[in-house]
């Protein structure tokens, strides 16, 4: 419960031999000794940083002030279910939905490293090789953490990822949209010095608008993109 382990994951038991009396069964991703460095679940791992700057205005300083309250512990029964991811879901769902953060050995692909640290902000996550770990399958040397997401929505095979949303965000302070000034959940924000706030309906019509006036623009490192609105 406290580590978000929904229907059909898979966890895996790592037996080591025995180092300076500790015990000899070893779950992944919580070894002895290092409780404060690794996440104790990556779903609730906080990566808004790099998205939404502490001195920025908006929701920005609003999710600052949510950090500074502190979080309540996981697993708590009065908990609102976590959503701090959002993804696109190619699959069944073919919307933006909840989604779950895994991370993977990139040598064997496999489920079984153990971070040295976790990630912090959402370059540790989307840009590849800065991450690094210790696989704990037999005979695989690989130290290079991936990362993926999956749809929090339903259950999901080995081989089904979804698209990371890192504008994405839920509004935990029920900011009005720029645009249309309701208050929905989750919110896009715009990369903008203000950090402008805009809801995924209104984002929608934003995109096809420009869209149909050919009014994208293209920028060097994303590609053709749209500025605030």
């Amino acid at each position: 419960q406290r580590c978000d382990l929904d229907q059909q994951s898979i966890v895996h038991v790592v037996l080591r031999p025995q180092r300076n009396g500790q015990e000899r069964g070893v779950a992944a991703g919580h070894r002895p000794g290092r409780a404060g460095r690794e996440p104790a679940s990556l779903t609730r791992v906080d990566l808004s940083g790099s998205v939404l700057p502490g001195d920025a205005v908006g929701l920005a300083v609003i999710l600052q002030d949510d950090s500074a309250d502190g979080a309540a512990p996981a697993g708590r029964p009065d908990r609102p279910t976590n959503k701090s991811f959002y993804v696109y879901c190619k699959g069944p769902c073919q919307r933006v939905q909840p989604g779950k953060l895994r991370v993977r050995c990139s040598t064997c692909q496999q489920a079984t490293l153990t971070l040295t640290q976790g990630p912090s902000c959402w370059d540790d996550v989307l840009i590849p090789n800065r991450m690094s770990g210790e696989c704990q399958s037999p005979n695989c040397p690989g130290t290079t953490a991936e990362f993926f997401f999956k749809c929090g929505a339903h259950p999901t095979s080995d081989k089904e990822t979804s698209v990371a949303l890192n504008l994405i965000t839920t509004n935990s302070r029920d900011i009005t949209c720029i645009t249309c000034t309701d208050i929905r959940s989750p919110v896009l924000v715009f990369q903008c010095n203000y950090r402008h706030v805009i809801c995924l309906d209104c984002f929608h019509l934003y995109c096809v608008t420009r869209l149909n006036d050919r009014q994208f623009v293209h920028d060097p490192q994303l590609g053709y993109s749209l500025p605030c609105v």
